[in-house]
């Protein structure tokens, strides 16, 4: 199915937002990259979301990407059916100006893991 592909944009004429749904809905949905991605006035990416069937949800990478106006990425968050999820790793990522990681958040499912032994096998040996 090819989803039905949009755009708007700023006064100035520069793309706003693109958003790919499912044809004949407003659903949010593209199997082959970000489903709804917003650009600063300056023609940055600001965010770029994944979505299948409306959920975001993307497999292989974060399903959230958030940019600073410089283009810097600020934040990654992995979900898996709209949750904040991943088995290799922290699932949510802050990131300073400087590049450097801020903050790490470990989630499964939706559930926070705060045991650091939990979090010592996410890292290290993975989960499946």
């Amino acid at each position: 199915m090819k989803p039905k592909y949009s755009k708007t944009y700023y006064d100035n004429g520069k793309i706003r937002s693109e958003e790919y749904n499912i044809k004949n809905t407003t659903l949010c949905h593209r199997e082959d990259g970000p489903a709804y991605i917003e650009y600063y006035k300056n023609g940055q990416i600001q965010k770029e979301f994944y979505y299948i069937n409306d959920w975001r949800h993307r497999e292989n990478g974060p399903a959230e990407i958030w940019h600073r106006e410089n283009g810097q990425i600020q934040k990654e968050v992995y979900r898996k059916n709209n949750r904040p999820h991943r088995e290799d790793g922290p699932a949510i990522i802050y990131y300073r100006k400087n590049g450097k990681i801020l903050r790490e958040e470990y989630y499964i499912n939706g559930e926070e893991i705060t045991d650091e032994f939990q979090i010592l096998v996410i890292n290290g040996l993975g989960i499946k």
